[in-house]
């Protein structure tokens, strides 16, 4: 039986570690990766139904650039994200810019694990497993 793909990007361990757990309990196919870049390339050869995806990140690429550079991709145009960020500071500069991006829902860190598994499951009811 196939399950649905979800990526999970963050450059904090214990974070990953816990969506990896979460989500792989939930019966997803789970992958994670540390940063925008690693997050791009994992989701161009994973090809996930939903990413999770930091906002801050070191490195070149943060959560919303990737998503920009995904939605340039064919495949990309129509995944969902859930953009995680820091601060609600941080979450209302971003407002419009996650406007501009369809299918992105933001949730505030510190974020309840059994809320964030209700959300993924409501958010992605309607898609397909994949192989």
């Amino acid at each position: 039986m196939s399950k649905v793909k979800i990526l999970a990007v963050d450059d904090e361990l214990h974070i990953r570690r816990l969506l990896e757990m979460l989500l792989k309990s939930a019966g997803f196919d789970v992958r994670t990766a540390s940063d925008g870049e690693q997050g791009l390339e994992a989701a161009l050869s994973f090809r996930p139904a939903l990413i999770i995806s930091d906002y801050k990140m070191p490195g070149k690429m943060n959560g919303i650039e990737m998503i920009y550079t995904l939605r340039n991709e064919e495949f990309g145009k129509e995944i969902p994200v859930i953009l995680l960020t820091g601060s609600v500071s941080i979450a209302s500069s971003l407002c419009k810019t996650i406007e501009a991006l369809t299918k992105v829902i933001h949730v505030t860190k510190p974020f309840s694990p059994r809320k964030l598994v209700l959300l993924v499951q409501e958010t992605i009811k309607d898609i397909e497993p994949t192989t």
